[in-house]
């Protein structure tokens, strides 16, 4: 679907990022006509939230041949979008360029203000016309603190959402995802790209305990996302960057999605 190239600065991920002060860059290459799932693992500078403005495309995407989109709260789809130019202007009339590429509104051109919350994904879809398309994210680590051990986003149950781990790891597994203790045997899914159906339909189920055969004769004593039938261990990988969508049960009174601190220091 995607690649990842990392900045020298923080070339090892994980290893590299020495504070929340690191700043670095992603280069994604995607898949010219297909809509993927990418998430802010970075935050602009100084800020709290990465600007939309902190992605951009390499030099081959032309006007209007990428877009992105993501969840609007005043229609409760994912439906508010951005395409890119190479050239904004600073009015409607088209009479005043900025000077810069950057994302805008389809009709006049004009900067579009988003921005996305630590982990928070969208939909990438570069025109299918094109040879490749290269998506470069810029800005710093979000901060967490040094005793924590997880970096938890919550969550709204009943409402599935697109993510990404929050910090610029290059690569992270299903297993290191956590559920707060507050979420029951199924009570919450996960599911991610599937290579063989073409579609987002690979999944698994957060279980307090795992076992180690079909017959759950054996647990394995611990919690973690398995498969329906069996609650055995889901093995997953994400590349940097690539999202997935997430869903607590609607009946629950809170969840929890927790991630792995790259700064927590053990007592």
């Amino acid at each position: 679907m995607f690649a990842a190239a990392v900045a020298a600065g923080l070339a090892a991920f994980g290893e590299g990022i020495e504070s929340a002060n690191t700043v670095g860059y992603e280069t994604r290459s995607l898949t010219p006509g297909q809509k993927v799932i990418n998430g802010a693992n970075f935050v602009t500078v100084g800020e709290n939230a990465m600007s939309i403005q902190s992605i951009t495309m390499d030099d081959g995407v032309g006007d209007g041949e990428c877009s992105i989109w993501w969840w609007n709260t005043a229609t409760g789809k994912y439906d508010a979008s951005a395409y890119w130019y190479t050239e904004l202007y600073a009015d409607e009339e088209g009479e005043t360029t900025l000077g810069y590429a950057g994302w805008g509104d389809f009709d006049y051109w004009m900067p579009i203000s988003k921005t996305f919350a630590p982990g928070e994904s969208f939909w990438v879809q570069p025109n299918g016309g094109l040879a490749s398309a290269t998506m470069t994210l810029a800005g710093e680590v979000a901060g967490c603190n040094a005793t924590e051990e997880y970096f938890g986003i919550d969550l709204t149950p009943g409402v599935k959402v697109q993510m990404t781990n929050p910090f610029p790891v290059g690569t992270f597994t299903l297993q290191s995802i956590k559920m707060d203790d507050g979420v029951g045997d199924g009570e919450c899914s996960i599911w991610w790209w599937n290579t063989a159906t073409g579609k987002y339909d690979a999944s698994a189920y957060w279980y307090t305990e795992l076992y180690a055969d079909e017959d759950g004769e054996t647990t394995l004593g611990y919690a973690g996302w398995g498969d329906f039938d069996y609650w055995m261990p889901v093995n997953k990988t994400f590349d940097a960057g690539q999202g997935f969508w997430i869903q607590p049960n609607g009946g629950l009174s809170s969840a929890t999605v927790k991630f792995a601190n790259p700064f927590y220091v053990a007592p």
